[in-house]
């Protein structure tokens, strides 16, 4: 499914895999197949499958997608996990914290409603102060949480286009 994926959609930089909850239960061993496919992102939910998942692959980039708490950042930069950032509030405590060579991914809340900027304006801001940083903006994600309804779905692409629509 993986060399698929990739083959219809070959002019992308990056191929994820979800790879959170132990590979959904299914152990850390289907990480090798889906690299050998040509995944070359991982993405888990917690620092601690970050960790867990960086012991096998030293040199795959994981994005965490929970919120890390500040004390543990100098643990994500030392093993290369890029952090979520979710808010104004967490960005701006992690500025404060004065941290480089920081990897961040924006993400957007397009309906789950966990985590995420919900708010164009928010979300302006967000880009602005990350883009005059030292963090570097690596990505802007959402969570699609219903693909098989097409009407939530094209709502949470709209939205999403939206709230992003400032940038290019």
């Amino acid at each position: 499914n993986v060399e698929k994926i990739i083959n219809k959609y070959h002019n992308y930089e990056y191929y994820f895999a979800v790879v959170k909850a132990s590979c959904y239960g299914l152990g850390l061993k289907p990480i090798e197949k889906m690299i050998e496919a040509g995944c070359n992102y991982l993405s888990v939910a917690t620092l601690e499958e970050a960790l867990e998942v960086r012991e096998q692959y030293k040199d795959i980039d994981i994005l965490c997608f929970g919120i890390i708490d500040l004390e543990y950042i100098d643990l994500c930069i030392k093993n290369n996990i890029t952090i979520t950032i979710s808010n104004m509030e967490y960005l701006k405590q992690l500025i404060e914290t004065g941290y480089d060579s920081l990897k961040v991914h924006i993400k957007i809340n397009t309906g789950m409603n966990r985590l995420g900027v919900k708010e164009k304006n928010e979300f302006n801001s967000i880009y602005q102060i990350i883009k005059e940083s030292n963090l570097e903006l690596e990505g802007i994600y959402t969570h699609i949480y219903n693909s098989p309804d097409n009407s939530v779905t094209s709502n949470q692409f709209n939205q999403f286009e939206e709230i992003t629509s400032d940038i290019n």
